[in-house]
């Protein structure tokens, strides 16, 4: 037996792994630490340090694991120059990846690599070993056990779904999980008030979306994923490695178009490629998961409609400063059906078909409205309406029996007061560091680098705070608006101002055909006794 000489010391890498799905004691992270301890006591003469490596709920389909990439980096920086496993699936149990690191990788680094079982395995003292048959099969097998890991894991939770089951990791803004049935989302009161500013703006009060992203970034409105932080929770995507992440188009046309806030459950919108890797691709929504009346809604289903119906007109405001033409996405045209596109010419304004226009003569008509004329006909109709109303004191009785929306106001005073908490609580943390400084748990520099970040916080939540209230006395209530708006409407001695918001909740559409001819959609058969 040929004689095997040891030049050097190793340093070793003991590497534990264990994944979600891993729950026989064998694995356990406990029974590997042993074993690879026990390993390097046995072998103590061999070793000169020997450092530990634990990846907690990770799987082995890929190497994006936090302390494996460590111990990557470590052997690319000569840190170490051993790895030892417990078994082949502990470091890979992807077949072309544990290929990738046994045949190259570790022998291009000079890497002694030692699996206790599964077969055994050292890399330094029997390296015939490391060309078997064996190797390549064993991988292959570690690789079917995480495929049909996943077709199990995709299995169960689809059955969860099916049954209105919640299964994700974090529940969507203005819902949390309830404390003691994960599965069930409740509504958490402080993100709900939120959610329901940003329907009421886009619904009630024609705010384009844009206009509604700065709007929630002025008031220091925290964005969902710092929100989901701020509350303790172990959230985390890219934007928040680029600091304090704000509110964006997509974020808010997400909520303005989510189900779950009308109390549906709505998942399975997004699937991994593959057991692999973490890529996902968008699923067609007639595939979607939805199940009814799962939990309590934060907004009513009339409201969540009308919002539903403004985005696909997509014909809102860029900013508060560019008001929205009264007809924006309600002009069609008859014979193509498509939006017809509103154009002034030196005296009169137009609406034209825009497929006749932009595409091909030969695709549609070169029919056309003038918009002043359409506004008097609507005028005349909704006039008309009102006189022919056979008993208003019915009519009044239903309006008034309609849910009115969620206090604006009350809503604001919500957050003013979170916000003073906020302040409260920050003001107390900067009072503080002077004793801290004194009980020696603070130098002077650090102390002064707290302090300068409180005031910076005080600052910004002061400032949140002016804003809010500006909102509050600029924004009457909207109880208010709605009884003005009934007075006016129902009587018909004061029409309401034909503006986008008003035309939008009676107007389905406008068709207008090739000879000129208009055909009004309402809302409603009876518009006066659904109002």
């Amino acid at each position: 037996m040929n004689q095997i000489n040891i030049p050097h010391k190793w340093r070793g890498a003991l590497y534990a792994r264990i994944s979600r799905d891993d729950h026989s004691n064998e694995y356990s992270i406990e029974n590997q630490k042993k074993r690879l301890y026990d390993f390097v006591e046995t072998h103590g003469d061999e070793f000169q340090s020997a450092e530990l490596y634990v990846d907690v709920g990770a799987s082995g389909s890929n190497s994006d694991r936090e302390h494996f990439i460590c111990m990557l980096n470590d052997i690319k920086e000569k840190k170490i120059n051993c790895v030892i496993v417990k078994d082949l699936s502990r470091l890979s149990r992807n077949y072309y990846e544990a290929g990738y690191y046994l045949d190259f990788f570790f022998s291009s680094m000079d890497i002694r690599f030692v699996s206790l079982e599964y077969p055994a395995l050292d890399s330094f003292k029997s390296p015939e070993l490391m060309n078997s048959v064996m190797i390549p099969m064993q991988n292959v097998v570690n690789d079917d056990f995480c495929r049909q890991t996943s077709i199990k894991v995709r299995n169960i939770l689809k059955m969860k779904r099916e049954k209105g089951e919640f299964v994700g990791a974090f529940a969507p803004y203005g819902y949390s999980k309830h404390p003691k049935y994960k599965h069930q989302l409740i509504i958490d009161d402080k993100a709900a008030e939120t959610v329901r500013m940003i329907f009421q703006w886009f619904v009630y009060d024609s705010m384009s979306q844009k206009h509604i992203v700065k709007k929630l970034n002025a008031l220091g409105i925290l964005a969902p994923a710092a929100y989901k932080q701020s509350i303790g929770l172990a959230y985390h995507n890219h934007g928040l490695d680029q600091g304090m992440p704000l509110w964006n188009l997509r974020t808010v046309r997400g909520i303005l178009g989510n189900q779950v806030y009308i109390g549906d459950m709505v998942q399975g919108r997004q699937r991994s490629k593959s057991y692999k890797h973490k890529k996902v691709e968008d699923i067609p929504e007639d595939e979607w998961v939805i199940v009814k009346a799962t939990h309590s809604p934060i907004i009513k289903l009339d409201v969540f409609l009308k919002a539903k119906s403004l985005l696909s007109n997509r014909m809102r405001a860029a900013f508060e400063e560019i008001p929205l033409q009264p007809f924006a996405g309600l002009v069609r045209c008859a014979e193509c059906n498509k939006a017809m596109q509103r154009h002034a010419s030196s005296k009169y304004i137009y609406f034209r078909c825009r497929t006749y226009r932009e595409q091909s003569r030969n695709a549609c008509f070169g029919h056309s409205f003038r918009e002043d004329r359409l506004l008097n006909i609507i005028n005349t109709v909704v006039q008309l309406h009102t006189k022919i109303a056979a008993d208003i004191s019915e009519i009044q009785q239903a309006m008034q029996a309609e849910p009115i929306a969620h206090d604006y106001e009350h809503q604001i005073d919500c957050l003013i007061n979170q916000k003073k908490k906020q302040l409260i609580k920050t003001a107390r943390y900067k009072k503080s560091l002077y004793q801290d400084w004194k009980d020696g748990m603070l130098t002077k520099e650090e102390c002064e680098i707290y302090r300068s970040q409180y005031d910076d916080e005080i600052k910004a939540i002061t400032e949140s705070i002016s804003e809010l209230n500006r909102e509050k006395n600029l924004s009457p209530s909207r109880k208010d608006k709605e009884n003005q708006l009934f007075e006016q409407f129902l009587y018909g001695h004061i029409l309401p101002e034909l503006n986008h918001a008003f035309l939008s909740e009676l107007i389905e559409r406008i068709d207008v055909d090739q000879n000129g001819d208009l055909t009004i959609h309402f809302n409603f058969q009876d518009p006066f006794l659904q109002w």
